[in-house]
């Protein structure tokens, strides 16, 4: 798994929550889908710390909690979909450019 570059679940009606840890060993994800689906609960932290990731795609499920300032660790984030969630707060840009 640690070799992984993409991972696209979107539009699968998946559910439950994304455990804290998930992505721990993903060292080399460059790409996340899971937009259309049922995911509950908070944006688990271990995602903030994948340095290489450069689009994630969280848009319409169930998401809730504050978008974490985390997010600004990604330098080389291009492409971030978080709409259609319950999420709450802002991201500055000047703090992700």
């Amino acid at each position: 798994m640690s070799s992984l570059k993409l991972i696209a679940f979107y539009g699968n009606n998946l559910s439950g929550i994304l455990f804290p840890d998930i992505y721990t060993n993903l060292h080399n994800l460059e790409e996340l889908y899971l937009s259309e689906n049922w995911f509950t609960g908070h944006l688990p932290p271990s995602l903030w710390r994948l340095k290489k990731l450069r689009k994630i795609g969280l848009s319409d499920n169930k998401f809730i909690g504050s978008i974490p300032s985390e997010v600004a660790n990604l330098t080389q984030l291009t492409h971030l979909y978080l709409g259609s969630n319950r999420l709450t707060g802002m991201l500055l840009l000047s703090s992700c450019i």
